[in-house]
């Protein structure tokens, strides 16, 4: 009875097995068909990805030119006024003898000042701080 029962258990799990091997075969052949797609997806998703990236690039550098192109424009402007507003000898004479005035004001102000003869000490001769209340501390 025993080995009736082991060769019935042997037969189950055969057919079991086959059963199984079966159907993990056929999910098998429609894997490759899923990789294939997956690729295919992958490769489209790329692509869009680089066509996204040089649209971006080639935004930035027509934004770029039109900024360099907007800068020359400022300063050629800047130029031209310069030349027509400062045409004149005498409102460029002007111009110098007003910062000349204020050049030399400031250093009238600044030569009431005496200038110091040597350089500032980093010590004074009195204790002071700590060194002030300590009872240790002799006059050098």
């Amino acid at each position: 009875m025993n080995s009736i029962h082991n060769m019935i258990l042997i037969g189950i799990g055969i057919l079991l097995g086959f059963i199984v091997a079966r159907l993990i075969s056929r999910s098998q052949k429609n894997n490759p068909n899923d990789l294939k797609e997956q690729l295919e997806q992958s490769r489209k998703e790329l692509n869009a990805y680089r066509e996204q990236v040089n649209e971006h690039f080639n935004t930035s550098a027509q934004l770029l030119e039109n900024l360099a192109q907007q800068y020359q424009q400022i300063h050629q402007h800047m130029a031209e006024q310069a030349q027509v507003l400062m045409s004149s000898e005498n409102e460029k004479s002007l111009l110098f003898e007003e910062s000349a005035l204020l050049t030399s004001a400031a250093d009238s102000q600044n030569c009431d000042e005496p200038k110091p003869s040597s350089p500032p000490k980093d010590y004074s001769n009195q204790p002071s701080g700590l060194l002030a209340s300590s009872p240790n501390y002799s006059k050098r």
